[in-house]
């Protein structure tokens, strides 16, 4: 994503950000046995890692091995509602978004609507951002404070046409639009809180609060159900930092398959 900073914002011009593509690299989600998340579950140490991307990924395609399948085209739609994190800023500048999205797993494209919390000189900033990856980013005005609930989803329209939306369940505002994505394969669907990079590189990760995610599901080969819907495949993903450490993961989905936390480690 490209964004350019309000004048609200302190003389920061033009940062560029840009959604990574991962690899194939999985293992199948767990269960925590509840209906909500265990905000106290150990992470599992063996989790698949990837450099930017926290949380879940399911995908059209089957297992090969015991690496999940890259998927035919068939993620028509993904949903989610998920709270805005509390940002602990210490004077440097971080950066951290939560989207929900199509495709990036295993393509080189992603259609995404989401939330960025970036710390920048020391303090807490919030909005919104839409975008067919690697097409740059926008950025509605949207007010957006730590604790709002929101709700998202992209939905594939035909053609290259995708609609993207998002509500503040706490404050009823909302923000809907169509783009275009061209060679678009809907290979996956994404639940994500993600370290943004821009100029290339990532920098560091936002000290937030646990994202929790709930109502997370797609449609997938004309069936619509939660992420570990028993007709695909799904993973959890953990963020690697260069150093090995692991610095944001999901804990297992809730029994129902549509509610889990990310948190930052």
């Amino acid at each position: 994503m490209t964004i350019r900073w309000r004048s609200t914002l302190p003389r920061v011009i033009a940062i560029l950000l840009a959604t990574s593509v991962i690899g194939v690299n999985v293992a199948l989600a767990g269960d925590d046995g509840g209906d909500m998340p265990n905000s106290t579950a150990t992470v599992a140490p063996s989790l698949p890692a990837s450099s930017n991307w926290a949380g879940y990924v399911a995908t059209s395609g089957g297992l090969t091995g015991s690496l999940l399948g890259s998927g035919t085209g068939g993620v028509t739609e993904a949903h989610a509602t998920w709270t805005i994190p509390t940002l602990t800023c210490n004077g440097t500048t971080s950066f951290s978004s939560a989207w929900v999205g199509i495709d990036g797993y295993a393509s080189g494209t992603v259609e995404q609507i989401g939330t960025w919390h970036y710390c920048v000189y020391g303090k807490a900033f919030y909005g919104a951002f839409a975008q067919m990856y690697p097409s740059p980013a926008v950025f509605p005005h949207f007010l957006l404070h730590p604790g709002d609930v929101v709700q998202a989803a992209v939905h594939y329209q035909g053609g290259d046409s995708f609609a993207v939306s998002l509500k503040n369940v706490t404050t009823g505002a909302s923000y809907g639009t169509t783009m275009t994505q061209r060679n678009a394969q809907r290979s996956s669907a994404e639940w994500v809180v993600e370290n943004p990079s821009f100029n290339g590189n990532t920098h560091q990760l936002a000290n937030f609060s646990p994202v929790l995610f709930t109502n997370a599901g797609a449609t997938i080969n004309g069936s619509a159900g939660v992420i570990n819907d028993l007709r695909w495949r799904n993973a959890p993903l953990v963020m690697l930092g260069v150093s090995g450490l692991h610095l944001a993961a999901p804990v297992p989905l809730s029994l129902g398959g549509s509610s889990f936390l990310v948190t930052k480690l």
